[in-house]
């Protein structure tokens, strides 16, 4: 499975720059992609005419978002996983 960034779109803010990526195995319009991943990222008072320059920020930025993101709801896993579903 080869990952790349299919769509890249950059606009100015104010002050700060907002990119969109859209990362996936396949085409943004094909039905065969099994991973898919849509990042929307502002960076603050940024600026760089070289495209690859900004998704590498976007990216790093993201990273460590989620980094974060991941970490705190992995610290709420083991208090929900003792937890019995609720049969309705």
């Amino acid at each position: 499975m080869t990952i790349e960034i299919y769509e890249t779109t950059i606009a100015k803010d104010g002050d700060a720059t907002t990119v969109r990526l859209h990362i996936a195995d396949a085409p943004s319009d094909a039905e065969t992609a099994s991973f898919r991943l849509n990042l929307l990222v502002r960076l603050p008072r940024y600026q760089s005419p070289f495209v690859a320059q900004v998704q590498r920020e976007a990216i790093l930025e993201a990273r460590e978002a989620l980094g974060k993101i991941a970490d705190a709801l992995l610290q709420e896993l083991p208090r929900q996983a003792h937890a019995r579903p609720e049969v309705i």
